[in-house]
């Protein structure tokens, strides 16, 4: 291998006393990318209005943030407060995003031109026009004298705004109260009072029967809760009653289905469920003495219920009591 010649050589290198350093082609190791993708320019494009966007993330990560973006760009292109409908499901969510619009636009009308373009740019992901900054400055105003304001609601009170806007639609007269919870709780309280004087007054009636089948099983604070719950879900009642053929239609499949004999009381049933023949099988004694085995080396939790039910097959009498407790 020949050595390069020294005339050749600049002077430094041919100077014993200086330590040149040898060309290297190894290059210079890059950083090393991270992982994590910029969040900015993630919820950029979820707040973009010419994307239909559909968003899923936990708590505090920035949805609410995403939405009030998104209003912010409706109104840069144009649309006015008017035009835009937010639907939140809670009162409070509804009032943070108002808050956190109006408080970022009268940022914007009173900033000075460097803040101004850094928000815009932020927002955007690019530097805005001179239209853009204009726009930009313009919008609080639009905001407080917006007819009605910024229509962001909750789904229950857009609902009753399309109803009293379509009375004969809905069937409803315009006018209408919405009940609060205490309002509602009292009227159902009287609702109940006036169902005990009914059956008092004619105690023959099936709504008498009914009523008269229910109370032994439940105590007064169960019963106000049990009619509440029947209220609540009476919808789901009607479409059950309606797939069925009726309210007798749907006791006789309840006891078809139980394999019961039809007009047994809930005393019945559980002494029924409870003996050795069962409702319709016999108890499975071998798997529920495995099944408590299997409990009694978990927590203490299970080892209690492995307790329970060691008694229930010990105490063939006491069953029903075992049962309820």
């Amino acid at each position: 291998m020949s050595s390069p010649d020294p005339k050749k050589l600049p002077p430094a290198a041919n100077d014993p006393q200086i330590d040149v350093p040898k060309e290297t082609s190894a290059k210079k190791p890059r950083a090393p990318k991270s992982g994590k993708p910029d969040p900015n320019i993630a919820q950029r494009k979820a707040s973009d209005p010419l994307s239909s966007v559909w968003v899923t993330a936990s708590a505090g990560t920035g949805k609410t943030k995403v939405l009030t973006d998104r209003v912010l760009r409706l109104m840069l292109s144009g649309a006015t407060p008017d035009q835009i409908l937010c639907l939140t499901f809670t009162k409070a969510g509804a009032s943070v995003m108002t808050n956190r619009i109006r408080e970022e636009l009268a940022v914007w009308a009173t900033c000075d031109d460097k803040k101004l373009d850094e928000k815009l740019t932020k927002l955007n992901g690019k530097k805005p026009d001179d239209a853009t900054t204009r726009r930009a400055r313009q919008m609080f105003a639009e905001f407080l004298d917006a007819h009605g304001g910024l229509k962001i609601q909750t789904i229950h009170s857009f609902s009753q705004s399309l109803i009293r806007r379509f009375p004969i639609e809905s069937g409803i007269p315009p006018y209408f109260d919405v009940m609060d919870d205490q309002t509602a709780a009292e009227m159902l309280r009287e609702s109940q009072a006036d169902i005990l004087r009914r059956i008092q007054r004619e105690p023959d009636t099936p709504l008498a029967r009914a009523v008269h089948a229910v109370t032994p099983e439940v105590s007064e604070d169960d019963f106000a809760g049990l009619i509440g719950e029947l209220t609540y879900r009476r919808g789901q009642l009607l479409a059950v009653f309606g797939e069925q053929g009726g309210l007798e239609k749907t006791i006789d499949n309840v006891y078809a289905y139980m394999k019961a004999p039809k007009g047994v009381d809930g005393q019945g049933m559980l002494a029924r469920l409870n003996s050795e023949a069962g409702l319709s099988t016999p108890p499975d004694m071998r798997a529920l003495t495995q099944a408590a085995d299997i409990l009694a080396g978990g927590s203490q939790a299970d080892l209690d219920k492995a307790k329970i039910i060691k008694a229930w097959i010990m105490h063939p009498e006491s069953r029903v009591e075992i049962f309820q407790d």
